[in-house]
Order: C-alpha cells, then structure tokens, then sequence
C-alpha cells in the first residue's frame, strides 16, 4: 500500500511542514533531516513508515550537499 494512501489532507499537509522544519533547521545548524524529521514524524506515522518516508528526502538532500562539496 502506498504511504500517502495512509495519510489524510491534514496529515500529508502535517508531513509537508516537517519536511519544511527539517530542512530549515538543516540549513541554519547543519544537523541532517532525520534527526530532525524522525520525532516529529513518529507523531502522525509509526515509526516504521515515518523512516521510509524520510528514506527518499534525506537521500536526495545528501545527494545535493556531496554535489555542492558541503560533505
């Protein structure tokens, strides 16, 4: 089953602005995503589907941060 299958409007809008959060809160301090996301998450998913759905995000941000030579 797909994970936004799970998620009503309230929760993926929820979700959305934790992604925002996490990665304001990386750009300023410089902790990764998860560490940021995973708690807040775990509020509205278990946690299980909460590290899956941080999976794809935290791969492309370090993608991007080895790109511009931030690593």
């Amino acid at each position: 089953m797909a994970v936004t299958g799970s998620l009503s409007g309230a929760k993926l809008l929820a979700a959305a602005a934790i992604f925002l959060l996490a990665g304001l809160v990386t750009g300023v301090v410089g902790v990764g995503l998860p560490p940021v996301a995973m708690p807040l998450l775990s509020l509205l998913l278990d946690p299980a589907t909460a590290i899956a759905v941080i999976g794809g995000p935290a791969a492309v941000s370090s993608v991007v941060r080895a790109a511009r030579g931030d690593v």
